[in-house]
């Protein structure tokens, strides 16, 4: 039954006829490769994996990131960051995103634990603000 229905999930997001379905037992997906991207269907989220569309959200992500590092002065960010989406398998509107920004640091001398935390989640809102639309 679940490979049928991961089946019937794949077929009806990719919308096209005959696909050769695997299972992936380290993610607990199944998945197919069409035009050369991976697509799965985990079970455990009910969501859809899109190569392609992870990987073009990922590239307008770091596009707007190169951008946001020209404003930013004094702060060490990490030469890109990684952006993951997945859509939701019951409305393709919805997506979960997950976004690795990682190694940010200030050299500058903080006075507590509390102020470097606040300055790291200013600074990692203050990106996610940025990217806007892209965060959906």
């Amino acid at each position: 039954m679940t490979y049928s229905f991961a089946k019937n999930e794949i077929k009806k997001y990719v919308g096209e006829g005959s696909l050769e379905i695997k299972y992936n037992f380290k993610n607990n997906s199944y998945y197919t490769v069409d035009r050369g991207y991976t697509i799965s269907y985990d079970f455990n989220k009910k969501t859809i994996f899109d190569e392609k569309l992870s990987s073009d959200l990922n590239d307008q992500a770091n596009a707007l990131y190169f951008e946001f590092l020209e404003n930013i002065k004094n702060v060490g960010f990490p030469e890109s960051i990684y952006l993951l989406t997945e859509v939701n398998a019951e409305d393709y509107k919805k997506r979960e995103q997950k976004i690795y920004i990682l190694n940010i640091y200030e050299q500058k001398n903080f006075d507590n634990e509390k102020e470097i935390k606040d300055r790291m989640l200013e600074l990692t809102f203050d990106l996610i603000e940025f990217l806007g639309g892209i965060l959906i």
